[in-house]
This record gives structure tokens, C-alpha cells and sequence, in this order.
């Protein structure tokens, strides 16, 4: 079990149980698509393919990523990630440094797309889809969401919007491991060696059964 110094307040406490209810509806969403593979096929320009998963689930999914993505929330990524720094392990402060890394990189688009003189990176396409289409209608992206739509023959928003919350919900299922370990639960799955984009992470917790 992590120790950590000191010891968790009541506000700690609830914003890591808050973030394992959220990880929990993560992982009921996920799990069934966990070995779902996301490809875009463009060798027919004019008929391009795209396997990807169902738009109920990746709305679902988008729901709880956001309650992880977004700074306001009590579950935000850095408040969780703040409380485990404190981790007597250094191997755990590694493991810290290692996700927020695998975050990052799963906001940056292996491509920029570009349109009338825009170009939208990973993180502007996830966040124009999720405020302007999924879950809001935010006037103020109304104007870039426009601009992706009419892309979106080629189906390549679909597919950068997919694959990042496909990654980011990999690392909250592995941040799900830390959490768990802190609270002396058990941990909802195992996904400690999954890849999140190119890169995988180094650092796995023991196994609680051994």
C-alpha cells in the first residue's frame, strides 16, 4: 500500500474517491471496447474507412475523460496527481511524471489538420468536438467546429477525437492502479502495460493479490 506523508485530509480523501467513481464508469464503458482496434483506412480517398467505436459509447466515455480533463472538476488529473507526489516511493513520483507525459502526448495529433488557412492540432480537435458537439454547444467554437465538419468526409476529426479519448482514458485506468494502491482497494482492471499512443508506461504497481 503507498504512503503517503502526510496523511490524507477529508478533501483528499473525497477527491480520490470521486476520482474512483469516475475511473469506474471509465473502465464499464471501456472494458468491452478495450481491444477495439481504431484504424482509418485512406487508401481510397473517395471512400475512406473508418473502424471505430460506437458513437453512444464514445459519448459515454467523453463524459467521464472530461471529468478528469477539465481544471474545475474535483477529479482534474493534477489535484489527483498533487496528492500522490507526496508518495513515500520515489518509484511512485516517477510513475507521476511518466502519466502526466502519457497525458500530454495523448492530446498531440500524430497530424495537424489544416482548412482555410486553420490548422487544428490533437488537443483543439478533442476539445472542438467535446464543447461544440458532445457535449455542449458552445457559440464561441461554433466557427472551428464548422471548419472540421467539413473534413470530416475524410473521416479524419472522427478518428483524432476517438484515438485521444481512447488514450486518455487508458491513463486514467492506469492512474485507477496509484489511487486504488493509496486507498488499500483493489484496482478495476488491468491495463498496467497497455500502450497509450506510441509511447508505454514504465511503471506498474504490484500486483494487490500478490
Amino acid at each position: 500500500m503507498l504512503t503517503l506523508q502526510p496523511g490524507l485530509t477529508a478533501a483528499e480523501l473525497n477527491t480520490l474517491s470521486a476520482f474512483r467513481a469516475t475511473a469506474a464508469d471509465a473502465h464499464r464503458i471501456f472494458a468491452p471496447l478495450a481491444r477495439h482496434s481504431l484504424t482509418l483506412d485512406l487508401r481510397d480517398p473517395g471512400s475512406p474507412k473508418l473502424n471505430s467505436f460506437p458513437e453512444d459509447s464514445l459519448r459515454s466515455l467523453a463524459i467521464a475523460v472530461r471529468q478528469v480533463y477539465m481544471p474545475k472538476e474535483i477529479t482534474h488529473l493534477e489535484k489527483v496527481l498533487k496528492i500522490l507526489t507526496r508518495a513515500v516511493d520515489p518509484d511512485v513520483r516517477e510513475f507521476v511524471e511518466v502519466l502526466r507525459h502519457n497525458w500530454n502526448f495523448a492530446l498531440v495529433s500524430p497530424m495537424g489538420l489544416g482548412i482555410d488557412g486553420y490548422t487544428y492540432g490533437g488537443r483543439q480537435v478533442f476539445e472542438t468536438w467535446l464543447y461544440a458537439r458532445a457535449v455542449h454547444r458552445d457559440p464561441r467554437r461554433q466557427a472551428d467546429a464548422s471548419r472540421l465538419d467539413k473534413m470530416d468526409q475524410s473521416l479524419l476529426p472522427t478518428h483524432v477525437v476517438q484515438s485521444v479519448i481512447r488514450d486518455l482514458t487508458i491513463c486514467i485506468l492506469q492512474l485507477d492502479y496509484a489511487v486504488a494502491d493509496a486507498l488499500g482497494e483493489q484496482p478495476l482492471g488491468d491495463f498496467a502495460t497497455t500502450e497509450a499512443g506510441d509511447r508505454r508506461f514504465s511503471f506498474k504497481l504490484p500486483d494487490p493479490a500478490t
